[in-house]
């Protein structure tokens, strides 16, 4: 009865480590070689397109999305923020209008509600 559950376990444990020293050959395998030169990556010139932007338009008027709800905000809709530190140049984003309203019922379901 032991020699019956020594055998198992045995055999077991050389199934894991042969499957733990083939995962280890094939990691071995698969890394890069230490070469000092990397391999230059092509790229298609053509299929690189860049948006024109307008000159006189500045970056804070530009169509962006709420990081909060995911709206999609006009030019002149602003997010709500503060800074987190007096002279920091991190801020706290609390939200667009269509989610963060301070004077606004907290129970009342808001479109970024799911």
């Amino acid at each position: 009865m032991i020699e019956t559950i020594l055998y198992i376990l045995s055999f077991g444990a050389g199934i894991a480590l042969f499957l733990y020293l083939l995962s280890l050959y094939h990691h071995i395998k698969e890394r890069p070689k230490p070469d000092n030169k990397q391999p230059e990556q092509k790229v298609a010139q053509e299929k690189i397109q860049f948006k024109s932007q307008k000159v006189n338009e500045p970056v804070h008027l530009k169509e962006r999305t709420c990081p909060v709800c995911g709206s999609k905000l006009s030019k002149y809709e602003a997010l709500y923020a503060s800074k987190i530190v007096k002279d920091s140049t991190k801020i706290l984003i609390y939200g667009c209008r269509y989610c963060y309203k301070p004077q606004e019922d907290p129970d009342k379901k808001k479109k970024s509600d799911i």
